[in-house]
């Protein structure tokens, strides 16, 4: 099996891992967009968020194959939601076209109809674990299926508007994350977890982890770990 929860124990601490092989990965930054792929009717008006999830998802599935998807995004389509309040608070009324694309699954939805891609597709919210949480679930369902179909996962995030600077850091960049799961690949990573010896609120802003997934990917070896406050997260990475 190419994917599968562990329970190991580790000194007097719970550990639980996940492992899935990986075929093909990519961090997609602003600059590095290229939606040219796409029928110029799916290009209008689409935000900065999309687009990055848009791009990421070709690169790691260039034939368009219809394959299910898992989207993770702490912030989603918040600018969105930022210009529809700014309205508001300005006496305007809200738009329902930028309404109607603001919701956390606006990305994916998008992604489904602009690929025609038909197959199950979940997006979920995990605070500064997002991108944990977004894993473990394309992982999980690439067990439950044992590893019969292929899984892409995209994490994709935007900084929040500078307004919000003194709460949280807006000084990161918007990229995209994106890892397709699949039971032949020979690079395969394992997340394991274990609770934190003091729990704290955990990290604000955009998670920072993805492109120190990508650089223990590319080396075929090495590992990573973040805290969000509540649990240790470790990532490694092995070839088969």
């Amino acid at each position: 099996m190419s994917s599968g929860v562990t329970p190991v124990s580790d000194s007097n601490e719970h550990v639980a891992a996940i492992r899935s092989s990986v075929s093909c990965w990519c961090l997609v930054m602003e600059s590095d967009i290229d939606l040219s792929f796409l029928e110029r009717r799916y290009r209008r008006r689409l935000s900065l968020t999309t687009r990055l999830a848009l791009s990421a998802y070709q690169r790691c599935n260039p034939e368009l194959t219809p394959c299910r998807t898992v989207f993770a995004s702490r912030y989603g389509e918040y600018v969105r939601t930022y210009g529809i309040l700014t309205d508001l608070a300005a006496g305007e009324p809200a738009s329902p076209a930028a309404f109607s694309v603001s919701v956390h699954n606006a990305p994916g939805g998008i992604v489904g109809i602009a690929t025609h891609n038909p197959a199950p597709s979940t997006t979920l919210a995990g605070g500064s674990a997002t991108v944990e949480a977004g894993f473990l679930e394309a992982a999980m369902q690439h067990a439950e299926l044992d590893g019969s179909e292929d899984i892409v996962f995209i994490y994709v995030d935007e900084p929040l508007p500078s307004r919000y600077g003194r709460f949280v850091g807006v000084s990161a960049h918007a990229y995209a994350l994106c890892l397709r799961l699949n039971s032949e690949a020979k690079h395969q990573i394992r997340l394991s977890w274990s609770k934190t010896a003091t729990t704290t609120g955990g990290p604000d802003g955009m998670p920072d982890i993805g492109p120190e997934i990508i650089s223990i990917l590319e080396a075929g070896q090495g590992s990573r770990s973040s805290n969000d406050g509540r649990l240790i997260w470790d990532w490694s990475v092995d070839s088969k």
